[in-house]
């Protein structure tokens, strides 16, 4: 099955359709790439060095003392300060009780699509298990 379509020229030319799209119908096909993950240059070493600054891992541009690191890193006291911000922020009884009440709700929600989508999902399911019997089948031949 193809399908025409009209050519700036106002001659119709042929489109393959999908089912007919091999290499030997004329359609060109781009080739897989080749990889080859040993093939690649390792690069160079640079000049940047791992430093503890503050209880705090960072990069550095060279070994020396003074140098700026390469990224703005926050200290200890600064993530402990946002943990406990954000703990706090938390806790309070009114933020857990709406995120449970908003899970038991998306729960339900699931659990009535399950109820509405049970004949679909087992005709998926039992399509599934019938591709498998049968690619085993052929498998162990």
């Amino acid at each position: 099955m193809a399908s025409t379509l009209d050519s700036p020229a106002g001659s119709p030319r042929r489109v393959p359709h999908h089912s007919e799209a091999s290499p030997g119908n004329g359609v060109r096909r781009r080739p897989a790439p080749e990889f080859n993950p040993f093939g690649a240059e390792v690069p160079s070493r640079s000049a940047h060095v791992i430093k503890q600054r503050r209880g705090v891992y960072q990069v550095v541009k060279s070994s020396q003392v003074d140098d700026a690191p390469v990224f703005d890193v926050p200290s200890v006291d600064e993530f402990y300060r946002d943990m406990k911000f954000m703990t706090a922020l938390s806790s309070p009884g009114p933020v857990t009780t709406y995120a449970y009440k908003r899970m038991q709700v998306l729960e339900e929600r699931f659990n009535l699509h399950e109820m509405l989508n049970a004949d679909r999902e087992q005709v998926g399911a039992s399509v599934l298990a019938c591709f498998l019997k049968c690619y085993s089948s052929v498998a162990q031949r």
